[in-house]
């Protein structure tokens, strides 16, 4: 009889065990799919083209048929950081996810760099149910380089258990230091400061321009905010276009590029 309980509570302790861990399971169930769809994805249309040059030419994007980004013109120079902001739904986004070659665009090429040479940080970002130290390990170039920049940035990799555990800012935190670990030439940041105590912007935005100086850097925000001048240009997305905003850019000049 003793026998038969102790393995009835085994029994019933595993089943909680196991229904407490169903949602990690049904996240990586989900990774896997997307995982698998990705290799499943036929190679890349003609209007999408890796090389050394990242521009938009005569770009055009739409959802479902509703229009999102209408003819944009757009080239980043090696070297050059550029700010993009805009409100909610302008297509901040989108844009961020065709430059990084993620997305086909309805009209127009997009011309961007081979993926090895990209770092983007783009929503929504799902993290795997590991430790931290594990993920950033997984794209860490060197021993320590992972740990290096969520130091920086305020982060314990060692004391995250889930990363979807973590507040809204330490998520933040631990995209932007994913995005830093990788040595790339394009880095693209989508909206990198939200979530984050005002406190804590002006430490973060610095990190992020000291690590990707000398290398191409677009940066989506919702303003323009106290750090425009940081940036070669600075264009405002509204209805579907770019503005060129002058009078935040370090430069001050608008680049045409075809």
């Amino acid at each position: 009889f003793m026998g038969f309980m102790n393995a009835f509570w085994i029994t019933i302790n595993g089943l909680n065990q196991l229904n407490r861990r169903l949602p990690d399971l049904a996240q990586l169930s989900g990774v896997f799919q997307r995982l698998h769809r990705f290799l499943e994805i036929p190679p890349e249309p003609s209007n999408i083209i890796r090389r050394e040059h990242v521009a938009l030419d005569g770009v055009s994007f739409a959802w479902n048929e509703r229009p999102v980004l209408t003819d944009v013109h757009l080239i980043v120079h090696p070297g050059e950081r550029i700010l993009l902001y805009g409100p909610n739904g302008s297509g901040k986004t989108t844009l961020a996810h065709l430059l990084a070659g993620l997305l086909v665009p309805s009209r127009g090429t997009v011309y961007t760099l081979p993926p090895n040479r990209i770092s983007a940080v783009l929503s929504p970002l799902f993290f795997p149910p590991v430790p931290g130290d594990e993920l950033l390990h997984l794209i860490e170039q060197t021993g320590s380089e992972g740990r290096q920049w969520a130091d920086r940035l305020g982060l314990d990799p060692s004391t995250i258990d889930d990363p979807e555990n973590l507040s809204s800012g330490q998520k933040k935190r631990l995209e932007i230091a994913l995005g830093l670990t990788r040595h790339a030439d394009l880095y693209i940041f989508d909206e990198p400061l939200s979530g984050i105590d005002d406190e804590s912007r002006e430490h973060i935005m610095q990190t992020i321009l000291k690590r990707t100086e000398g290398k191409r850097l677009v940066l989506i925000s919702h303003e323009a905010g106290p750090w425009a001048s940081a940036f070669d240009r600075v264009f405002q997305i509204a209805g579907g276009h770019l503005k060129p905003e002058e009078q935040f850019s370090r430069t001050g000049k608008y680049f045409n590029v075809f």
